[in-house]
C-alpha cells in the first residue's frame, strides 16, 4: 500500500549523512506536493502546533533538550 492509497495527509524525509530534509503534503489532486521551509523552521499541516527547526538537526553539538522544548512551547 502507497502512502496515498494510505491516506497519508503528510510525511517527511530526513537524510542526516546528507544534511537534507524533503516535505510532503497529499493534495486535493491526490497527490504529493513538496512543501518548503520558511527560514529554515517547518510547521506541520497535520498535528497543530507542531514545528521543526532544521537547524536543530545539523547543530554541533546538538542543541539542549530543555531548550529545545521550551522553544517547542512543551516546557514553560
Amino acid at each position: 500500500m502507497s502512502y496515498e492509497q494510505g491516506g497519508v495527509q503528510e510525511y517527511w524525509l530526513i537524510d542526516s549523512v546528507w544534511e537534507r530534509a524533503e516535505f510532503y503534503t497529499l493534495g486535493a489532486d491526490g497527490l504529493y506536493q513538496q512543501r518548503a521551509s520558511e527560514d529554515d523552521i517547518l510547521t506541520s499541516l497535520v498535528l497543530p502546533g507542531f514545528r521543526l527547526d532544521l537547524r536543530w538537526l545539523w547543530a554541533d553539538p546538538l542543541p539542549p533538550l530543555r531548550q529545545t522544548l521550551r522553544e517547542l512551547g512543551i516546557l514553560a
